[in-house]
């Protein structure tokens, strides 16, 4: 796999917590950076996978009665552990 080199601002104070963090962690800063792209770029993807799986699911009709839904979650909250 290639890299590319990608410039981007970050203001002062988060460049420091950035540079804190790395020393601690016996890291560069651009490897939390990298980390942080995988991790929003995981997220989102997992994202648009279940917006795409429910309206899927949508188109196709599976879907579930508001009021069953509401019972259904009003039943759980009332026996959750604080």
């Amino acid at each position: 796999m290639s890299a590319a080199t990608i410039t981007i601002r970050m203001d002062d104070e988060k460049r420091r917590k950035l540079e804190t963090i790395a020393k601690f962690m016996d890291r560069t800063r651009s490897y939390l950076i990298q980390r942080a792209v995988d991790d929003l770029i995981a997220q989102y993807e997992w994202q648009l996978r279940e917006i795409e799986e429910g309206i899927k699911d949508a188109d196709e009709g599976k879907l579930i009665d508001h009021d069953i839904l509401l019972t259904k979650w009003r039943a759980k909250l009332a026996h959750s552990v604080d």
